[in-house]
């Protein structure tokens, strides 16, 4: 048992150290420290991810304390909600910084954990140095390991927009209690790797990869160093803390599995991987957010890698101090504990280059075939495609680089004497230096003054003009659902994306389109267009439509196209209710209209702009229709199936099926019946030929319409 001066010994200097790194991260985040409840990290003239985790902060307190599930929400792409298990939704962190953010608001919260992101990791770190050097080892040494993990390139490219994978503080501290854990047992350690592990996985699933190959580097180190029965031994040990934390995270993993991967797939997952991954030279070449250098380097980076550059995710300059230092450790990395970092240094570097070997931007070719990396084998496995960044693993590999920094630090403390203990700070104030970028830029938290302005009940859902392609494009409305609360039609996610009932359907497609002349399917005359309009708007519940003029210009072509969007919305919904420079605010008023029926979803864009146009269907789709009175109506479509007849089922709210039959040549189906007053959706779903009852399956397509209409029945 330690003596009681030693073990307030040891705090002090804990304490010390954790001072010392505080100060440290406001020198190097500066200026952050005199905005701290005004701006986040972030460019300030293109605004990024960083609004997403902002939102993620505000959500999660607000699910916590709303009691609701935070991996569903209802606020974000209306009219179907949004799961959260795909989405970058940093629980954990946000749900420990929730009391902040309720009490001071989203940006200190935001703030403080981008510096707790820094002294954490610093010094989880250094504790975890510390045991590698041994008893009596160098607490300088160790620290050094701590700066050069902490303040590297890497992680201050992701302060610009990534707070998940900046917030590696958990990751030190789940390896130090791993290897407690599985050398010495007890409760405490076991606690400890539980807690650390379960934290890791709330916060990042990058993160929680890496932390499962660490753990599997270190069964592999632990059995072929000290043999089988050591292993086992190791695993009995850690194996329960290590299920504890996979049943507390499992919510989280859980959704994915039953979403079978669905929710986060992408389009051309090999593509995103190769661009997303590391360059070989990029571990040697400096950031381009240095003060000094850093235009340089933006040059050097343009002629080396071409105008496609990944800068942000390529940005893995590993530090020439850090890198000699721990080439001067790797002989001093003897005990299997240490030796287990060498694999982690090594295997998670060559990781981070993805499948495919890069060199000045270039794959790395043997004749016709391209040099595979040891990722290639990770892609390979189940769900493997979800992940499309491997650089994210140098944040893993540098847990090694710094283990073995220290110990190259201590080797130079033993053999060189007090020229070395001069040396190591000016070591450490060089590796700060290499990987500088203050100051860092701010992006203001402003939120347009028109949202203050609404005019509909706090349960009613937002608009927001322009509609985008891809809410990736305008990420900082995530920041202005933070003052308003109310739902909203679209809303950015890292995966994930509902279909939207943007592309057809009345007042949506204007606003979208920018224009009231593009004639559809529906035909629906521009003598009714704003009743339309407004009827569809408040079926999905939107009382208000917000204009936001400095949005286009985040929209290729639609810099100047803020006049014409005013014009649009303010003939199918009137003068606005508030309008100043930045916003204007149109009320969505009641409306009636007469009866029609339009298509919803599951319909390909328009194939021609004309007076007849047409849109394919695919074989599950939806249609909108409008009855102004309880009564008959008839519906009617105009079009033909593709490449052969086939029989569609309509299924409408109250249960009942309607059998139709559409001809391979074109011609008109209709089908008659009663409807009670108001919008309704009715279900379309295209059978197999020949195949009576049989549907289709996914989304092929069925059929072309070049008319869909609804017309009341007097019989």
């Amino acid at each position: 048992m330690a003596h009681p001066e030693n073990r307030n010994g040891r705090g002090q200097g804990h304490g010390f150290v954790a001072a010392l790194l505080l100060v440290l991260t406001v020198a190097a985040t500066w200026p952050l420290a005199l905005h701290l409840g005004t701006h986040v990290p972030g460019d300030p003239n293109d605004p990024g991810d960083y609004w997403a985790y902002y939102w993620d902060l505000w959500w999660v307190e607000d699910a916590l304390l709303g009691l609701r599930n935070p991996f569903h929400t209802s606020l974000l792409h209306q009219p179907d909600g949004a799961d959260l298990y795909f989405h970058s939704l940093m629980l954990a962190p946000s749900a420990l910084m929730a009391p902040v953010t309720a009490l001071l608001g989203p940006t200190i919260s935001y703030n403080i954990l981008v510096w707790l992101s820094f002294a954490g990791s610093a010094f989880g770190i250094y504790l975890l140095a510390r045991r590698i050097l041994g008893p009596g080892g160098s607490r300088e040494a160790a620290l050094l390991g701590g700066v050069m993990y902490a303040f590297s390139a890497y992680r201050f490219s992701r302060m610009m927009g990534h707070l998940d994978l900046l917030s590696t503080e958990w990751l030190p501290f789940a390896a130090l209690f791993l290897l407690r854990c599985a050398r010495e047992g007890g409760w405490a350690n076991a606690a400890g790797l539980a807690v650390f592990t379960m934290l890791t996985g709330l916060t990042n699933w990058y993160l929680t990869g890496g932390l499962v190959l660490l753990v599997c580097v270190f069964l592999f180190e632990r059995c072929w160093s000290e043999g089988g029965a050591a292993g086992a031994r190791m695993f009995t040990r850690i194996a329960p803390p290590l299920l504890i934390a996979a049943a507390a995270t499992s919510p989280s993993w859980l959704g994915i599995f039953r979403a079978s991967g669905r929710g986060g797939r992408l389009g051309d997952p090999f593509g995103d991987t190769l661009a997303n991954s590391a360059d070989l030279l990029g571990f040697v070449l400096p950031s381009s957010a240095h003060p000094l250098w850093g235009r340089a380097i933006d040059g050097i980076r343009t002629a080396l890698f071409g105008p496609g550059d990944n800068v942000v995710e390529n940005t893995v300059f590993l530090g020439f101090v850090p890198l000699t230092l721990a080439l001067l450790g790797w002989r001093d990395a003897r005990s299997s504990e240490a030796r287990t970092f060498r694999w982690v240094w090594i295997l998670f570097l060559l990781l981070s280059l993805g499948p495919h070997l890069k060199v000045l931007g270039h794959t790395v070719r043997i004749g016709p075939w391209a040099v595979s990396m040891p990722y290639f084998l990770l892609y390979q496995l189940p769900y493997g495609t979800l992940a499309h960044a491997p650089s994210r693993f140098v944040l893993i590999g540098g847990i090694g680089l710094a283990v073995l920094a220290a110990l190259g630090a201590q080797r130079l403390l033993v053999r060189k004497g007090a020229l070395a203990a001069t040396f190591l700070p000016a070591a450490g104030c060089l590796a700060l230096f290499e990987t500088a970028a203050v100051p860092y830029p701010l992006a203001s938290v402003h939120i347009p003054a028109a949202y203050d302005h609404l005019t509909g009940p706090a349960n009613s859902v937002v608009l927001e003009a322009p509609i985008p392609d891809s809410p990736a494009q305008l990420p900082q409305r995530m920041l202005y659902q933070t003052r308003h609360g109310r739902a909203v039609f679209g809303g950015y996610l890292s995966r994930g994306v509902p279909p939207q009932p943007f592309e057809a359907l009345p007042g949506f497609r204007e606003i979208r389109s920018l224009t009231l002349d593009g004639a559809d399917i529906d035909h629906i005359s521009g003598s009714i267009l704003p009743a339309a309009a407004r009827v569809v708007l408040r079926a999905y519940g939107a009382a208000d439509v917000v204009l936001l003029k400095n949005d286009f210009r985040y929209l290729p072509g639609l810099n100047d196209a803020a006049p014409r969007a005013r014009v649009v919305l303010a003939d199918l919904l009137g003068a606005p209710a508030y309008e100043d420079d930045e916003a204007a605010v149109f009320s969505v008023a009641q409306a009636e209209a007469p009866a029609f029926a339009s298509p919803e979803r599951g319909f390909l864009p328009l194939e021609q702009a004309s007076a007849n146009p047409q849109r394919t269907v695919l074989s599950h789709a939806r249609i909108g229709l409008w009855a102004p009175r309880d009564g008959h109506y008839e519906i009617g479509f105009a079009g033909r199936a593709l490449t052969e007849s086939r029989g569609v089922e309509l299924r409408f709210v109250d249960g009942v099926v309607a059998p139709l039959f559409f001809a391979a040549n074109a011609g008109e189906v209709r089908y008659s019946r009663e409807l009670k007053r108001g919008w309704q959706l009715v279900e379309l779903t295209c059978l197999m030929p020949g195949l009576p009852g049989s549907a289709m399956e996914g989304d092929a397509p069925c059929l072309v319409l070049s008319g869909l209409r609804m017309t009341e029945d007097p019989m």
